[in-house]
């Protein structure tokens, strides 16, 4: 289903609105990079390291880290969750 009036973000804003207004952390080097939510008291994790800070986030990989961290999609404007 195409969401036309959805403008994909960038990495780095995306990976700073989760760390700002969901609580979400970024852990990087040395290992590899993923995002992490505590969430009912059990850390949920998304690996990012194929994402880079100007990447547009695609659709499918957008709805996939919303759905791990347990996220509303209709937060980002998705409002199919």
């Amino acid at each position: 289903m195409a969401y036309p009036l959805v403008q994909l973000p960038l990495w780095r804003d995306l990976k700073s609105r989760l760390m700002n207004e969901y609580a979400c952390q970024y852990a990087g080097a040395p290992g590899p990079a993923c995002m992490a939510r505590h969430v009912d008291g059990v850390l949920r994790t998304y690996p990012v390291t194929f994402l880079r800070d100007a990447d547009r986030v695609s659709l499918t990989v957008l709805r996939s880290i919303l759905r791990h961290l347990r996220i509303p999609p209709s937060d980002f404007g998705l409002p199919l969750g």
